[in-house]
C-alpha cells in the first residue's frame, strides 16, 4: 500500500543516515580508528537500506525489519565504545590530557560516558575531578560554574570535589543555605541554574493558604469585566523557587538601594502591606499579627529576611501557567508590561497587595487551576498617587527620571477597591513562589439563603 511505501522508504532512509553518521563519526572523530570499521559502517547503512526496500515490495514483516535495524545500530554503538575505550586507554597512559579531552568529546556525543565503559569512565572522572579542584582553589564564579556544568556532562557528579564545588559556588555567589544547588546544577533550564521544587509538607500550604485568605477583599472592579468576585481562592500548589542569575540580580540592586537611602533618606517613608498585616477584615482577631509572623520567616527561611529600611515587601502578581514558568526562569520583561493590566501607571511591573486584585488578571487552564506569584519586591522610594486619572507618564518620569523608585497607586482611597504597586526596574523584583489555586464561590441558592 501507500502507507507501507511511505513508511518503508522513512524507517530505511533514517536508519540509512544514522548508520552513515556513525560510521562518519568514527572516520572523523577517532582518527587512529580502522578504515575496517568504517567500511563495515557503511555497508550496513547499505544493507539496512537494502532491507527497507525489500520490505517494501514483498510485505516482509515490520517486526523483523526493525529487528534488523536495531541490530545494525546494537553492532556500530558496540564498535564505536569498542574504539574509544581503546583510544582512551593509550591516551590515559601516555598522560597525553589533550587528547583524552577530545576523546571524552567523542563519548559525549555518542552518549557513552557509563560505568559500561571502564577506561571512558576513568578519563570523565578524572577530568571532572582535576577540572572542579581547581576551580575550588581560584575561587572565580565563572569557572566554578563551567567546572560543575562540565562535571554533569561527564556524569560524574559522583567524585569528591563536586560537593566542595557546589559549597564553594554557593559561597562565592553568596546564595541562601537552604537553596538545593545540586538540584539547580542537575536540572539547568538552557545556561540557566533554576530549581522549582514543589512545597509538599502540609504546614508549608498552609502557610499560603492563609496568605490567600487573609488578603482576600470581596470587592468588584472593572478589570473583572462582568465576572463576579470569588469567595475564596482555594490553594493547589505551591513551587519554590530558586534561580541563581536573578536573586543575584535582586540581592544587589536590593544593597545598592539600601546604600542609596541610607545616603540621602528624603522623602523615603516606610509603607505597610496586606501581605505583612492582613486585609481589614479579613480573618479572626489577632490573625493578622499572625501572618506578620508568618511571612517573615517565610522571607527568612528562603534565603534572606525582609528589608524595611528598602521597603522590602512580599506582592503578588496574577499572570498564566506559561508567564509564570517564563518569568520564574528568565524575569519579568517590562516591554510587555501592561498586556493584562493595563498601563494606567505607566509601563511597568504591576504588582497587588490583595490576592483577590491579582486574580483579575490569571487566566485559567482547562482544568481550571490559576496562577499568582508571590514576589520579593524593593518599593524603595515611593511616589504616592490617590489620583483617579494619573498622568502614567508623570509616574514613570518620577521613577526612571526622578529619585523614587516605585509608585503605589492608591485606588482603594479614591475609588475604593485596591492599591497598586508599580516597579519599572525588573531587578527589584524577585519571583518567589508560584501559587496554583482555584477560584471557589458559593452556589447561588446557597449564597441566597445565606
Amino acid at each position: 500500500s501507500s502507507k507501507d511505501n511511505y513508511l518503508g522508504r522513512l524507517v530505511g532512509s533514517d536508519q540509512a543516515a544514522r548508520a552513515d553518521g556513525v560510521a562518519t563519526q568514527i572516520q572523523e572523530g577517532l582518527t587512529v580508528a580502522s578504515q575496517d570499521a568504517v567500511t563495515k559502517a557503511r555497508h550496513a547503512a547499505a544493507a539496512t537500506q537494502d532491507v527497507a526496500t525489500k520490505a517494501v515490495g514483498t510485505h516482509v514483516a515490520w517486526d523483523e525489519l526493525l529487528l534488523r535495524v536495531q541490530e545494525g545500530a546494537t553492532m556500530f554503538e558496540h564498535e564505536l565504545k569498542g574504539k574509544l575505550n581503546s583510544q582512551v586507554e593509550l591516551a590515559l597512559a601516555k598522560h597525553d590530557s589533550d587528547r583524552v579531552n577530545f576523546l571524552l568529546d567523542s563519548a559525549i556525543a555518542a552518549s557513552i560516558v557509563d560505568k559500561a565503559n571502564p577506561s571512558i569512565r576513568q578519563a570523565a572522572d578524572a577530568m571532572a575531578e582535576k577540572q572542579l579542584q581547581e576551580a575550588v582553589a581560584v575561587g572565580e564564579l565563572k569557572r566554578l560554574k563551567g567546572a560543575l556544568v562540565a562535571a554533569k556532562r561527564l556524569n560524574a557528579i559522583h567524585v569528591p570535589s563536586f560537593a566542595q564545588a557546589v559549597e564553594r559556588y554557593r559561597e562565592v555567589r553568596k546564595l541562601p543555605q537552604g537553596w538545593d544547588l545540586q538540584h539547580m546544577v542537575l536540572n539547568r533550564e538552557g545556561n540557566k541554574m533554576v530549581s522549582k521544587l514543589e512545597v509538599s509538607s502540609s504546614e508549608g500550604k498552609e502557610v499560603f493558604q492563609k496568605l490567600l485568605d487573609l488578603t482576600h477583599r470581596k470587592v468588584y472592579t472593572r478589570d473583572r469585566r462582568g465576572n463576579a468576585v470569588p469567595d475564596r481562592l482555594e490553594l493547589v500548589r505551591v513551587t519554590a523557587v530558586t534561580n541563581d542569575d536573578l536573586w543575584a540580580d535582586y540581592m544587589v540592586r536590593r544593597e545598592t538601594l539600601r546604600r542609596e537611602l541610607e545616603a540621602d533618606p528624603g522623602d523615603f517613608e516606610e509603607y505597610q502591606v496586606d501581605t505583612a498585616i492582613g486585609s481589614e477584615g479579613c480573618g479572626a482577631d489577632g490573625e493578622g499579627a499572625q501572618l506578620q509572623e508568618i511571612v517573615a520567616d517565610l522571607a527568612t527561611d528562603f534565603g534572606e529576611p525582609l528589608l524595611t529600611c528598602v521597603n522590602e515587601v512580599f506582592l503578588f502578581h496574577g499572570t498564566n501557567a506559561f508567564a509564570a514558568d517564563r518569568i520564574t526562569t528568565g524575569d519579568f520583561k517590562i516591554n510587555l508590561a501592561g498586556s493584562n493590566a493595563g498601563t494606567l501607571y505607566g509601563r511597568g511591573i504591576y504588582l497587588a497587595e490583595n490576592a483577590s486584585k491579582s486574580d483579575e488578571y490569571t487566566k485559567p487552564l482547562p482544568s481550571g487551576e490559576r496562577h499568582i506569584l508571590v514576589c520579593r519586591a524593593l518599593l524603595g522610594r515611593v511616589y504616592y498617587t490617590d489620583e483617579k486619572n494619573c498622568d502614567p507618564r508623570t509616574c514613570e518620569h518620577a521613577c526612571l527620571r526622578g529619585r523614587f523608585n516605585s509608585v503605589l497607586g492608591d485606588r482603594k482611597k479614591c475609588r475604593g477597591t485596591f492599591r497598586e504597586f508599580i516597579i519599572f526596574d525588573e531587578e527589584q523584583v524577585y519571583a518567589n513562589y508560584i501559587l496554583s489555586y482555584r477560584r471557589v464561590s458559593a452556589p447561588p441558592a446557597a449564597a441566597a439563603a445565606s
